[in-house]
């Protein structure tokens, strides 16, 4: 040791004391401080106010034990490293001193000077590795904290935000609808296009907008799910419905299938969301090209809910297994790492030539876990991709109430 080491040692029998002095002068490496306490009620106090760097424990303290001792400091929350001295070597109480919380054990009359060093200096060099590793998962901790909060703080002004956004936008898309309307029965094609356009735009940036309070309220953890048993195929044929338009706009061809699916008991407006996103994206990276969706029920395997599962089957749960496939301009290998996360498309140019935040698939897989599934993602770069969405018929099967 080549610093000064304070050492408390706990030792009702002075010539042990004496002993120990000598051992300690013995070593001839470094400075040791000795503080002595010749009982136990002392030896409790000394640690606790002398901040010693290391506590010698003697084993026999009068009526008690150094066990005992032992065993009030730490659940006091001592820290300081303690090594018990005893004059037995049986095993037992060896393993019991370990257990209580003591760093090392030394029979007395079996060990010198470089015994006691050794066990000094690899008792405190750990205590001193312990400290720091306590203080940098403090500092750690501590960072989270702050993370957490402002995560928080986000989270609540991007929903404020958003909510004063949809006000005046949904007036605006009102009025425009109104005017279009007037416009086109006074036979103004013009300024009805004009119109209509303007509510285009509209409808994007309110797009955006529940897109931006989605994930605030994800992240937050208010957004809830509102479950029931519903018609799944029958909300499929809304769905259908409603994709069409986005279908015809880049002169794509669609085909759906669904046939026996039966019920499902989930939240039919989270997944009518998580469809429309896949399949609006599916018809805005694929252009003459064709998109399917097929809608199939199987018994679950807990693989289909969670991507590290395994695939044995799931007894009484049902998976129903949404499967999108395009034939668009697909993705490559480092494009599909950054696929889920939030305001972040494939790359750049994507960007630029697609539009859009990046949220929806991020969202989407948001909601599909929350909904105690999981989106599966293959694609090949210039052939096209397929995303499966895998979630349980019944959602309370895998999801706790």
């Amino acid at each position: 040791m080549h610093t000064s080491v304070s050492v408390l040692l706990i030792e009702d029998d002075r010539d042990d004391y004496l002993l120990t002095s000598e051992l300690l002068e013995e070593i001839g490496e470094g400075t040791y401080v000795l503080q002595w306490a010749d009982c136990y009620e002392d030896g409790v106090e000394a640690l606790f106010t002398g901040a010693p760097d290391l506590c010698l424990l003697d084993y026999r303290l009068g009526e008690k034990t150094g066990l005992e001792l032992l065993r009030e400091v730490v659940a006091r929350g001592c820290t300081t490293p303690i090594v018990l001295l005893t004059g037995q070597s049986e095993r037992s109480l060896d393993v019991e001193a370990m257990k209580a919380g003591a760093v090392d054990y030394l029979v007395k009359g079996e060990f010198g000077p470089r015994q006691l060093e050794r066990s000094i200096r690899y008792a405190v060099e750990r205590n001193r590795s312990l400290k720091a590793l306590r203080e940098l998962n403090a500092e750690l901790q501590h960072a989270r904290n702050q993370a957490t909060a402002a995560s928080h703080a986000k989270s609540m002004f991007l929903a404020s935000v958003s909510h004063e956004f949809r006000t005046p936008l949904n007036a605006i898309l009102g009025y425009s609808e109104l005017l279009h309307e007037q416009l086109v029965e006074n036979h103004d094609q013009e300024l009805a296009d004009d119109v209509r356009r303007i509510h285009s735009a509209g409808t994007h940036l309110l797009s955006l907008v529940s897109d931006i309070l989605d994930l605030s309220k994800i992240e937050a953890g208010k957004l809830d799910l509102v479950t029931h048993a519903f018609d799944l195929e029958a909300l499929i044929v809304e769905i259908n419905e409603a994709i069409r338009p986005l279908v015809g706009r880049n002169e794509n061809s669609y085909c759906c299938r669904c046939n026996g699916v039966g019920e499902m008991v989930s939240d039919p407006t989270r997944l009518r969301q998580v469809l429309l996103n896949l399949l609006g994206n599916a018809c805005k990276f694929t252009s003459r090209g064709s998109i399917e969706l097929l809608v199939e029920r199987r018994q679950a395997c807990s693989r289909d809910f969670d991507t590290a599962g395994e695939t044995m089957p799931l007894p009484g749960v049902d998976c129903v297994e949404f499967t999108i496939r395009d034939t668009g301009i697909g993705m490559t290998t480092a494009q599909m790492q950054r696929l889920f996360a939030g305001f972040s498309q494939v790359d750049a140019d994507v960007t630029r030539r697609y539009g859009g935040t990046g949220l929806g698939l991020s969202i989407s897989r948001r909601l599909c876990r929350m909904m105690g599934g999981e989106i599966f993602v293959d694609s090949e770069f210039g052939v096209g991709s397929t995303i499966r969405v895998r979630l349980p018929a019944r959602i309370a099967a895998v999801v706790p109430a």
